[in-house]
């Protein structure tokens, strides 16, 4: 019976270039062989071009070669050994080995063939020389052919210090041909312009190199928390001549980090799963109040902490992390979930299990990904629930008693409703009280907000008028008129009539509350509704006419919608609890 051959390997090999590593996860294989080989010094170099490509309008930076070179225990280069071998894909000396963090024999060869076309590994063993072996997709030998067997050949010399023992291992990536992987601005320079969260909630400004840990931001920062623990325990690290730094995801040790006199994180649960006669560990932990003590900032006043990208859990697989995201289906049933946030970005958790559990976390050949099986994600839900609901509790009690500590007016009853109004973004312009001469602006501010004031009071109230978009004051006036409402240049003035009988009753009703939250959020929430009516009133030019009918139908409409952006940002920010 005839049989054709079952694997091609032009075609082979192409396909396997549509693989899911990135720059950082491809760098990460390098690493692992390092790690496994015994090194104790790691050196990552990058080196690149400046390009014009297509029809772009300027040059932009692109990868030429990634080098790696460690002072492991090196590789002999003996016809058919592990040097000649080890360019082969599917080839690896610790095949399905589960005692470490290498596994699969795909990880060198198929990370470099993602993006470069050539691969070149220099090796030698403390009693040998330096031998080499390279794979060139543009040499039809190779392809065809295979890999040939090692010679002996020194490693270009500008690159031999980056060896500091007298054996050890390079390996080189050159002839980058993939467009958008080999562009560093994708890749591994995003945190030098103004970068944006992965799921574009929104700019961050711009970092400083001190800040961002270098150029190479994002990837210097992913090989820190990547082989965290690694780095803890001795291994150096680094890029371009650089050191990589550990980085915490839990924000708790700070040695050898970046910002070692950073306030660690409170551990708030630490605790072991027992799984089919393994040890999973975890540690659920709150991120220090420095980081989030004004609500709706993200951490962006601390740049190089990437506070913004900690939505998610770390998973690390033989203290290698393999998974720093959000765990799909993190639920007992599709009632009862666990739905990622903003805010939960203020804890962190790390889950820790070794390779003989593999098959239970799902764990891709790239150790790129590790997605936990139904039971066990049910068993991490009951675990977490009910942590997590304690920390975003606790976030939500900070950040009231900050704001509240931050009031400029401490005797001012509306102050929360003024900062709703600061911390909620409005759609659709203000126009009434605009167009004025700025005299006439002045003249409005003195005569509504400054009245009686005089020079240090005088000027402090005015600046606090002009940096809030709503200011709320009580007063008192004879007549049926129950509040006044000013437009001045986009900003709103809401004064309420104390003599009002209805002001009266609400006095009544908060004085019988038994408790001073629910008659604060009584305030609150009347304050809000009238900050939604007259932010509708502020939709209308001064002198504009209109049919009645549809100026009511207009001002309910939007009405109603300033209303419901407020309540939302107050339910946010001011929760029941339960």
């Amino acid at each position: 019976m005839a049989r054709v051959t079952a694997v091609l390997p032009g075609q082979a090999i192409e396909s396997m270039r549509a693989s899911d590593f990135d720059i950082p996860s491809a760098i990460g294989e390098l690493i692992d062989n390092s790690i496994q080989a015994g090194a104790e010094h790691v050196a990552l170099q990058i080196n690149t071009k400046k390009l014009r490509l297509d029809d772009a309008k300027s040059e932009r930076e692109f990868i030429k070669e990634i080098i790696c070179a460690d002072d492991g225990c090196g590789m002999a280069g003996n016809v058919g050994g592990i040097l000649h071998n080890c360019i082969s894909l599917g080839y690896s000396s610790r095949y399905n080995d589960r005692s470490g963090i290498g596994r699969f024999g795909v990880g060198m060869t198929y990370a470099g063939i993602r993006f470069a076309t050539k691969i070149e590994v220099y090796s030698k063993v403390e009693s040998g020389d330096w031998m080499y072996v390279k794979f060139d997709m543009e040499d039809p030998e190779d392809m065809n052919g295979g890999i040939d067997e090692p010679i002996k050949k020194e490693p270009p010399l500008e690159y031999q210090y980056m060896v500091k023992k007298n054996h050890g291992t390079f390996v080189i990536w050159s002839e980058f041909d993939k467009y958008r992987e080999r562009d560093m601005y994708v890749s591994t320079y995003d945190d030098m312009k103004n970068h944006n969260s992965k799921r574009g909630k929104g700019p961050y400004r711009k970092m400083e190199v001190k800040e961002s840990l270098g150029e190479f931001g994002l990837l210097n920062n992913w090989i820190g928390r990547t082989f965290r623990k690694f780095i803890w325990d001795g291994i150096e690290i680094t890029l371009n001549e650089n050191p990589v730094y550990a980085f915490d995801p839990l924000f708790i040790r700070k040695d050898k980090v970046q910002f070692p006199n950073d306030t660690p994180a409170k551990i708030l649960l630490e605790d072991d799963i027992d799984w089919n006669g393994e040890k999973i560990h975890y540690i659920f932990t709150l991120l220090p109040e420095e980081y989030r003590e004004e609500h709706s900032r993200g951490g962006i006043d601390f740049p190089g902490r990437y506070i913004y990208d900690n939505e998610g859990i770390s998973i690390l697989r033989a203290n290698r992390e393999v998974l720093y995201d959000h765990i799909p289906r993190l639920q007992k049933d599709n009632e009862h979930k666990i739905v990622f946030e903003q805010m939960d970005r203020w804890w962190s958790c790390e889950i820790s299990f070794e390779p003989v559990l593999d098959e239970y976390f799902s764990v891709k050949n790239i150790k790129r990904g590790a997605i936990p099986v139904k039971d066990l994600n049910e068993v991490l839900y009951n675990k977490l629930k009910g942590i997590i609901k304690e920390a975003k509790k606790e976030v939500q009690t900070h950040w009231n008693k900050k704001s509240d500590e931050k009031k400029t007016d401490k005797g001012n009853p509306h102050a929360t409703a003024v900062q709703i109004a600061k911390d909620t973004k409005i759609h659709g312009k203000i126009v009434a009280g605009t167009g004025k001469t700025e005299a006439e602006i002045e003249a409005k501010i003195d005569e509504i907000i400054l009245a009686g004031l005089e020079g240090d009071e005088r000027e402090k109230q005015k600046a606090i008028f002009k940096d809030q978009p709503f200011t709320i004051s009580d007063d008192r006036w004879k007549g049926e008129v129950f509040i006044e409402a000013t437009h001045i240049n986009g900003n709103a003035v809401l004064k309420y009539n104390l003599n009002h009988p209805f002001m009266e009753e609400i006095a009544k009703l908060r004085a019988k509350m038994s408790q001073d939250d629910d008659a604060n959020r009584l305030t609150d929430l009347i304050d809000i509704m009238l900050m939604a009516l007259i932010q509708a009133r502020g939709r209308l030019e001064d002198e504009e006419e209109m049919i009645v009918e549809d100026l009511w139908d207009g001002m309910m409409s939007d009405w109603g919608r300033f209303l419901k952006s407020y309540t939302r940002t107050y339910k946010d920010t001011h929760p029941v609890e339960e």
